[in-house]
């Protein structure tokens, strides 16, 4: 399988692509009375089955995710007040439970209480994440920056930094202070085909963003490709010059596209699909999109 760097929280997407369906460009947006509302999605790829179940107002109500070759199940449960988010997580294994809060203000996910915080633009759409932690001797930073033009992300930008400060001890060798520094960067550009992001679940952000949440405003149309560019530093440095360490760097880019399969004005499935020059096309997921009866 070809190499694909992901990242994650929010994972996700934008060159020239013609977007394919089995249906006309023009006239995609079903009139109100005839709206289908999703009652489930499921993602299929090599290393994952993600199922997630929806209520008539398009709010996720519970998930699971099974990894392929192994036999622990995640299941997720979701619960919504005026102020608050509340996902709790546990597995088939080993009882183990947790819940995840999400703060909610004026309609709006403003933090992950002090984990994530979240910024909007003032006409409603998220411009970014923030993470910053320091705790003994660990640290690190997360920043997500969103562009948004015609009411579309356009562009997607993750830096992530991270610092471990340690003492090396070996019985040839003193011991030395050294600073473990590992530091990425990602940048996805999307482009998007002419059908509406107009269901009753915000279709756009789980492609592009994997995460069954919608922060902010909707985007305006469903993602067509995403180009992906990476970079990644891995690497120590001491003070005992004796010891030696060759830093791990790497890049990366990807391109993506995103192929509809409609039954009328409906998405029923959407392929994933990975180009790279030289080498044959890959599907590398598959959503299968249900509606209610």
């Amino acid at each position: 399988m070809k190499k694909i760097l992901t990242f994650s929280l929010l994972a996700c997407l934008a060159a020239s692509f013609v977007f394919t369906s089995c249906k006309k460009d023009d006239d995609n947006t079903p009139s109100e009375k005839n709206k289908k509302k999703i009652t489930k999605i499921v993602t299929k790829s090599s290393d994952k089955i993600s199922t997630y179940y929806y209520n008539s107002e398009g709010q996720t109500i519970s998930g699971t995710e099974e990894y392929v070759g192994y036999s622990t199940v995640w299941n997720y449960s979701y619960s919504y007040s005026d102020d608050k988010i509340t996902i709790t997580s546990s597995n088939n294994i080993d009882n183990y439970e947790n819940e995840n809060n999400y703060k909610i203000e004026n309609g709006k996910v403003v933090s992950n209480y002090n984990d994530y915080f979240y910024s909007y633009s003032p006409d409603g759409f998220l411009i970014e994440v923030k993470s910053l932690k320091d705790e003994n001797n660990y640290y690190f930073s997360l920043d997500y920056k969103f562009t948004i033009s015609d009411n579309n992300y356009t562009t997607f930008d993750n830096y992530y930094i991270q610092e471990y400060k340690g003492i090396t001890y070996s019985d040839d060798i003193p011991s030395s202070n050294f600073v473990h520094k590992q530091t990425s960067s990602n940048k996805k550009t999307i482009s998007y085909s002419t059908t509406e992001n107009n269901f009753n679940v915000d279709l756009t952000n789980y492609l592009l963003f994997g995460f069954p949440i919608t922060f902010g405003n909707r985007c305006k149309n469903l993602p067509s490709a995403i180009t992906h560019k990476s970079e990644f530093y891995d690497g120590s440095v001491y003070d005992n010059p004796e010891i030696q360490e060759q830093p791990m760097v790497a890049n990366d880019e990807t391109y993506k596209e995103y192929v509809y399969t409609f039954e009328g004005d409906y998405p029923t499935k959407i392929t994933e699909i990975i180009k790279e020059e030289g080498l044959p096309d890959e599907t590398v997921a598959e959503t299968f999109i249900y509606y209610e009866e």
